[in-house]
């Protein structure tokens, strides 16, 4: 029995220096442990999984792409407001219409007057699309005896790929300001070359001298058939007074 206890007691005391001995040596590794897990817990940068960082981790708030958690990119989706932007309506929706008439036939523009009878006037427009012009061919001529008819010629040349027709309506002999928008009276009439139309008017000298004028307003149309409009497709009238 006192062996026994001895033994004990040897144990006990070994055991004692053993851990005062690990104490002194190790337990300065414990604390390292003990730190180790205590940083683990606490919010780092050092690439851990845990916590709010912002060192590209996968979970939590994040502001750096990563995979998960509120982040900026994520939330908006590049993708989503791309598609946002496609515009799905027809070509060139809500644009002019580059051919279209500008302007009716009441409000079209003066291009200037023509002696009908006397000399060699001469007028030019150019445009891009359908228009209406107002020319005024007047009677220079009032001899009783010569009585020489009124006339006039409208040449419209284009481009090739954009296709214009001529239309010219006369309104009323001495008509003042009349402008006839409806009846045509000669359209542009095309010979081998295509891209020209030549559109010719005349009428008599009803009085002679001291009567009434025989002047009169012409319209003039020029209508888009086919083809793109704009810059580069332009078309050219000539208007020559006293020509046939």
């Amino acid at each position: 029995m006192r062996r026994a206890l001895s033994l004990f007691a040897i144990f006990s005391s070994s055991l004692g220096l053993y851990a005062c001995g690990a104490s002194g040596e190790t337990g300065e590794e414990f604390d390292y442990g003990i730190d180790a897990a205590a940083f683990a817990d606490a919010g780092k940068r050092d690439g851990s999984t845990d916590g709010g960082k912002l060192d590209g981790s996968t979970d939590g708030a994040t502001t750096d792409g990563s995979a998960d958690g509120s982040s900026a990119d994520a939330s908006t989706g590049d993708a989503a407001t791309d598609a946002g932007t496609v515009d799905a309506g027809p070509p060139d929706a809500g644009l002019p219409d580059l051919c279209a008439n500008p302007t009716a036939c009441a409000s079209g523009a003066s291009l200037g007057s023509v002696a009908g009878d006397t000399g060699s006037d001469f007028l030019q427009a150019t445009g891009t699309s359908s228009k209406w012009l107002l020319v005024r061919v007047t009677e220079n001529d009032s001899s009783l005896f010569s009585r020489p008819p009124l006339r006039a010629r409208f040449t419209l040349i284009h481009n090739p790929n954009t296709r214009f027709d001529l239309f010219v309506y006369k309104a009323g002999n001495n008509g003042g300001g009349t402008r006839n928008c409806s009846s045509v009276s000669a359209t542009g009439a095309r010979g081998s070359t295509t891209n020209l139309a030549t559109a010719s008017l005349s009428w008599d000298d009803t009085t002679g001298f001291g009567g009434n004028d025989d002047s009169a307003n012409v319209m003039v149309e020029v209508r888009h058939v086919s083809g793109p409009c704009g810059v580069g497709r332009e078309w050219q009238l000539s208007v020559d007074g006293n020509a046939q």
